[in-house]
């Protein structure tokens, strides 16, 4: 981390030197689909230059929802997980013979993610790797992920985020380090699927977070 954390710092600096001389343009970046005009084209360039995203692709696809399977890839890489090799499969869903099962596995084994669980609250053994992920599972497991202490000092912070929900400490983990505002009319929208774009700016932030007073 504290390596990722130095490329950081420096990535971030080269942004900011190239914001205040005007040097940035649409050229400067990886993929042609990101346009430094975009709210999320710091984010990715800082999570390419740190190694977290490819960016030998042609393109990013934010619009494109990110699945359980790339999401646990991302959450590995940007917080220096270490990654495991396990011999045996822990989810029916998740065979060895994929690219994304160390992945997966390195998820359960920190206890980032842990699978769906029916509804007494068993585990199921499944995973669900090529599931879109939402907004509220992200939040956990970039909190996890992270090692963020929870904080339980912000209450109701958004409108549709309440404190009978599972997510509802994530989430307002999430705002108290400003890694999350939500959106305009108060709401949060949990069970969204989170995009691309948006994965990068959470990440992004994640990896620097700043502690701040709930309104």
């Amino acid at each position: 981390m504290k390596n990722r954390l130095l490329s950081l710092l420096g990535a971030t600096t080269m942004v900011v030197l190239f914001l205040a001389t005007g040097l940035v343009s649409a050229q400067s970046l990886n993929f042609s689909d990101v346009s430094s005009n975009d709210w999320f084209a710091a984010d990715v360039e800082n999570l390419v230059t740190l190694g977290v995203i490819d960016g030998s692709q042609p393109t990013y696809r934010p619009a494109d929802s990110a699945n359980r399977a790339e999401m646990s890839k991302l959450i590995i890489e940007a917080f220096d997980i270490p990654l495991e090799s396990p011999q045996f499969q822990t989810f029916t869903d998740v065979p060895t013979s994929q690219w994304y099962f160390k992945y997966v596995e390195t998820m359960a084994m920190n206890g980032i993610a842990v699978g769906y669980t029916d509804a007494n609250g068993n585990l199921t053994e499944n995973f669900g790797p090529q599931d879109p992920i939402t907004r509220e599972q992200a939040a956990k497991m970039i909190i996890l992920g992270a090692s963020l202490p929870i904080n339980q000092e912000c209450t109701a912070v958004f409108s549709d985020v309440t404190h009978t929900m599972w997510s509802y400490e994530y989430v307002n983990t999430l705002y108290a380090n400003s890694i999350v505002e939500g959106y305009e009319d108060g709401t949060f929208l949990p069970h969204k699927n989170i995009n691309r774009a948006e994965i990068a700016r959470i990440i992004s932030k994640s990896l620097t977070p700043q502690a701040k007073a709930c309104s």
